[in-house]
């Protein structure tokens, strides 16, 4: 048995052998949570995207993001799936720890993480009843239903053999859609083909992100080497024929102390604060949007894009698409951190 099997079956048998009390409250939890992602659209592509940016690469590696949905078996059963990589440098045994648990996170916020690898993994149940992960010798399976336990969303379960098309160097996550209905497929397709070219735009590491369905292949890339001015390409390929569009932008950073005030729970630790801004060379669509790294949508009134660590509402949150804003998009308040820039 390898150390990473070793280490699934471990946290299986903890759940197992979990006395009745904490199991109640456990349970309270899930309920909790499965309510959750139930009564809101959890954005995963957004979610997954934090992800991505808050993972390690090897310095000989170009961080990328790709989306593939594809076809294939699970077992003896022919389903449509999303399947997601990442040429991060792979999970460790925290990281495995981290999803197989309710709001535990590896991440801290002072050390410049975006997101929450535990919590915020658990929005791709809003697409799929069983994600699988392989990723640095972890093959395992998260099923919504754990019938030895009795709980779900949080007890891994080893998976054998490792599909073909699982890359050993790269963390492939698989989503099969638990609804296969045409209207279903259609609406997650449309997520990966909104993303906007922006989406990367503020982001320290990953680079490009690509999205293959059907005979669709589209790539969003940043490029930097012109620095201040960053330029983002949007490319779409079709059969033979290829639609290129770009965007370029003038971009500064400075940092500023957090005031006594300003200061937030959710950012303890922080007593410093980057905010960035972005000014479109070009028109755009997007042009005097708010950004807490990856976009929220929100309009700001001014004529260029504004990022920093924004402490959003939940509501932002949910409705913070990675995707192209739209009417619906744009929901969240602006912070107080934020009215306070304003301010200044």
């Amino acid at each position: 048995m390898t150390r990473q099997q070793q280490c699934i079956e471990e946290i299986r048998a903890q759940y197992r052998n979990m006395q009745e009390m904490p199991r109640n409250s456990l349970n309270g939890s899930l309920e909790t949570l499965a309510h959750d992602l139930n009564a809101a659209d959890f954005h995963f592509v957004f979610e997954l995207i934090q992800n991505a940016e808050d993972n390690e690469y090897e310095t000989s590696r170009s961080p990328k993001l790709r989306f593939e949905m594809r076809e294939m078996e699970l077992g003896s059963i022919q389903t449509l799936a999303l399947v997601v990589y990442n040429n991060e440098q792979g999970f460790q045994e925290k990281h495995v720890k981290a999803v197989c648990q309710v709001g535990q996170t590896t991440k801290n916020k002072a050390e410049g993480y975006i997101g929450e690898k535990g919590i915020g993994f658990k929005s791709v149940f809003r697409v799929t009843d069983c994600p699988h992960v392989f990723s640095n010798g972890f093959h395992f399976a998260l099923p919504k239903h754990d019938e030895e336990t009795g709980l779900g969303y949080i007890v891994p379960r080893w998976t054998d053999p490792v599909p073909d098309y699982v890359t050993a160097d790269v963390t492939t996550i698989v989503l099969p859609l638990h609804s296969q209905v045409p209207k279903h497929v259609q609406s997650v397709a449309k997520k990966l083909r909104d993303i906007a070219p922006e989406t990367i735009l503020f982001l320290k590491k990953l680079e490009a992100i690509e999205i293959a369905y059907r005979k669709h292949e589209i790539r969003i890339a940043k490029e930097t080497n012109s620095s201040p001015v960053v330029e983002l390409t949007r490319t779409v390929q079709r059969h033979t024929a290829t639609q290129r569009t770009t965007a370029k932008y003038w971009m500064q950073s400075r940092t500023f102390d957090v005031p006594q005030k300003a200061q937030n729970e959710k950012r303890e630790g922080l007593i410093d604060r980057e905010v960035s801004v972005a000014i479109p060379l070009c028109p755009t669509e997007h042009g005097d949007k708010l950004f807490a790294y990856l976009p929220v949508w929100e309009n700001t009134g001014l004529p260029f894009l504004v990022n920093a660590t924004f402490c959003s509402p939940a509501r932002a949150k949910t409705c913070a698409s990675a995707c192209h804003g739209t009417s619906g998009c744009a929901t969240a308040s602006p912070t107080s951190t934020w009215e306070h820039f304003a301010r200044v």
